[in-house]
């Protein structure tokens, strides 16, 4: 059962995924609604969400306060993901990708090339942390500086 990203319970589960380039499909968002609105576990309506940030993430959430979600139910919602590549032409399983704000620019590099920027200047940047797990970590977690995050201890 799909209800509005606003309304969902800040301890909703979330999965979050990041595009390979610039999603600009509206079909996309409306797939991945369809897919929310019939989505069940263990014959359950799975109560969720979604949104689309920075035109690069998508965040799926979904509460489990009612109905815990099965490892199948959430690989159908994997499933989608990897239909969108196909379908889209999008790719939504790189793990080498660094999303982060550069002077109010959202800018998204491979790891490879992120490391190549000075240390004087990726500390400055604003890192997207795509490994938020709740709702509510939308609001605290979200952004982090460069030298709180996960990628300042990787480029080493």
């Amino acid at each position: 059962m799909f209800v509005d990203f606003d309304k969902i319970s800040n301890e909703s589960s979330l999965l979050v995924f990041c595009a390979d380039k610039e999603i600009v499909y509206d079909s996309l968002t409306k797939d991945l609604i369809s897919f929310i609105k019939s989505w069940t576990s263990h014959g359950k309506d799975v109560l969720g969400s979604c949104r689309v940030f920075f035109n690069q993430l998508v965040i799926v959430a979904f509460d489990e306060s009612d109905n815990c979600i099965s490892g199948c139910s959430k690989d159908k919602c994997y499933n989608l993901f990897k239909d969108f590549k196909l379908n889209y032409n999008l790719d939504f399983f790189r793990r080498d990708l660094v999303v982060y704000i550069d002077n109010n620019i959202i800018k998204v590099k491979e790891l490879e090339v992120f490391k190549k920027i000075p240390l004087e200047l990726r500390s400055s940047f604003i890192i997207i942390n795509l490994f938020v797990k709740t709702k509510n970590d939308i609001s605290f977690n979200f952004k982090q500086n460069y030298r709180d995050s996960v990628w300042a201890k990787i480029c080493l």
